[in-house]
This record gives C-alpha cells, sequence and structure tokens, in this order.
C-alpha cells in the first residue's frame, strides 16, 4: 500500500534537514538540494520561491518553509495555514490546495499541475470563468496576491496554491 502524501514529505524533509543547516538564502537552499540529489538518486528534488517562502517541489507533494524577512508583508507558511482553516470553516476551501503543518515551520501540501510557461494564463483564466459570484468576493476579498502562477490544477480542477498573502 502506498503511503501517503504527507509521509513521505516527512520522510524526505527528515533527510533534507542536514543539507539545508546553514541555508538562509535562494541560492543555497538551490545548492543544498543539488548536493541531495546527486547523493541520492531516487530524488529529483526541483527548489522554487517566492518573496518568503521557498518550496522543494517533489514527485507528488510539495514542501514549504518561510525563509527572509518580510512575512509581514506577503505572508508565510503559517499565514497560509490560517487561511485554510479559515476557507475551511467558511466552506471555501476546495478552492484551495489543502496545505498542513509536517514539522516544525514546514508544510506540505500536495502538488498541483502549474503552467508550462511562466506567463501562461489559462490555469487563471479557467479559474476566474469558473468561479461563481459568491467565490469569487471570497477569494478577492480575502487572497491578494491572485496571478497565473499562484494557480495550479489538482484532482481536475483549477485550485490556487499560493494564498499566504491576504
Amino acid at each position: 500500500m502506498k503511503s501517503s502524501y504527507q509521509s513521505r514529505a516527512l520522510k524526505t524533509w527528515e533527510l533534507l534537514v542536514p543539507y539545508l543547516k546553514n541555508c538562509r538564502t535562494v541560492e543555497r537552499y538551490e545548492q543544498a538540494v543539488e548536493k541531495f540529489n546527486e547523493e541520492h538518486r531516487n530524488y529529483n528534488i526541483q527548489v522554487k520561491h517566492g518573496a518568503t517562502r521557498v518550496c522543494f517541489i517533489c514527485a507528488d507533494y510539495v514542501i514549504k518553509k518561510d525563509y527572509g524577512n518580510n512575512q509581514s508583508e506577503w505572508g508565510g507558511c503559517e499565514d497560509e495555514l490560517s487561511r485554510y482553516q479559515d476557507a475551511q470553516w467558511e466552506g471555501y476551501d476546495y478552492l484551495l490546495c489543502p496545505i498542513e503543518k509536517i514539522a516544525r515551520n514546514v508544510y506540505v501540501m500536495p502538488r498541483a499541475k502549474t503552467e508550462s510557461h511562466y506567463w501562461s494564463d489559462k490555469y487563471l483564466s479557467r479559474f476566474n470563468r469558473k468561479l461563481t459570484q459568491d467565490e469569487r468576493e471570497y477569494i478577492y476579498n480575502n487572497i491578494y496576491d491572485i496571478h497565473s502562477n499562484n494557480v495550479g490544477l489538482y484532482k481536475g480542477r483549477v485550485v490556487v496554491i499560493d494564498y499566504a498573502c491576504g
């Protein structure tokens, strides 16, 4: 039986930690993951980042971790988790890719398919077309960083994958 993506993410995180000890910049995270991938041939982790968080993209999940000092301006992982919990309470969580905490300051989300080209807006256009007026108001009143790189395809529907800023 296949283990859950959450348990696989935690195991991956535990393997990654020694490589990330002195990382403070995106470049250091990228170098550390490159070394990790060289030494762990069955992994092919990619590193992506935003203003406040670094993401370790694995086959079917993404591990997120805050870095830098701009969380108060752009939001961090804990903000994203809170926003997801609020959406669950309000009944709009189906519009967001699920997130949960797996370790101290470390979060995991299932991997969503994202646009292959940076400036493509096919998923964002589809997302906006399918929103009801209530859903549109909820999303655009609670999440302030909706753009084509912050949405993705998950379980056949377009969802927001980065919703820390709100």
